[in-house]
């Protein structure tokens, strides 16, 4: 297989090169000061990216094929995420200096109690409403990725 050239201004779909590679963090904020995140490990992902300079190319590069870096999304300053599938696992992770080891204890069991219920609500539903408000989305692909030129 041609290594593929990477150019500016051209259009590229990656996903991880390894199963179980993508990480979801989606941050929240409580109005008392309160922080912590909903993180989601999933089997796989499709991102659309368009590089606008050098060092996206330089990022994407250091990730590509099966011992490649880290890739960090927000690296990029346009990208899009496509498709993500088959949620692994997700978890609540709480900031350093906001939860104390009992109120981590207890919003977890409150959590996993309430999915027993007819009005059962995800990680996402529940957080908003004990009033926490969603900050903010990243994703995280460990571990390489796999990559190919979108044609327009």
């Amino acid at each position: 297989m041609s290594e593929l050239t990477l150019e500016v201004g051209k259009k590229y779909l990656i996903n991880a090169y390894w199963k179980k590679s993508v990480v979801e963090i989606e941050m929240f904020a409580h109005a008392d000061g309160r922080q912590l995140s909903r993180e989601v490990l999933w089997r796989n992902a499709n991102f659309e990216i368009f590089i606008d300079n050098e060092d996206e190319i330089s990022y994407l590069k250091a990730a590509i094929g099966k011992d490649g870096d880290l890739l960090e999304l927000d690296d990029f300053s346009n990208y899009e995420l496509e498709d993500a599938w088959d949620g692994v696992s997700e978890e609540f992770a709480f900031f350093d200096g906001h939860f104390t080891d009992r109120q981590k204890e207890e919003l977890e069991e409150e959590y996993e109690a309430q999915l027993g219920s007819e009005n059962w609500m995800d990680r996402f539903e529940f957080l908003t409403d004990k009033g926490f408000q969603a900050m903010g989305c990243y994703y995280i692909i460990h571990n390489g990725i796999e990559i190919q030129e979108v044609e327009d």
